[in-house]
């Protein structure tokens, strides 16, 4: 399936939400440069991974490099993720060390208020 995602803005947060193959390609280079925008304008951004999203090694990529320039611009990058095959993948990856992973858009939002 076709990555698509979506983006909010609420006051100084972001929120983009992925459905789909962040893979290798077109789309999800289009939702690095996103995050990349949103990053240098906003201060904390929030991605929610659906439950039917997949990822290859470019999108475990494109969450690195989200979470390195978060952190190189003081602010936060929060992944929304419940799938069990892909929180499973982070953690093989050493991924869940890096980001902060929330179960809900909602748990998210309200973890960035409290960071802010």
């Amino acid at each position: 399936m076709r990555l698509r995602f979506s983006l909010s803005l609420l006051g100084d947060m972001a929120v983009v939400r992925c459905v789909g193959a962040m893979v290798r390609g077109t789309e999800t280079d289009r939702l690095s440069h996103t995050i990349h925008e949103l990053l240098s304008k906003h201060a904390n951004c929030v991605l929610v991974i659906s439950d039917d999203c997949s990822i290859d090694a470019y999108g475990i990529g494109l969450l690195v490099r989200a979470v390195a320039e978060a952190k190189s611009h003081g602010r936060k990058f929060v992944v929304v993720c419940t799938e069990q095959r892909l929180l499973q993948l982070f953690e093989l990856v050493g991924l869940n060390s890096e980001l902060e992973i929330q179960p809900s858009e909602t748990a998210a939002l309200s973890a960035l208020q409290v960071a802010a």
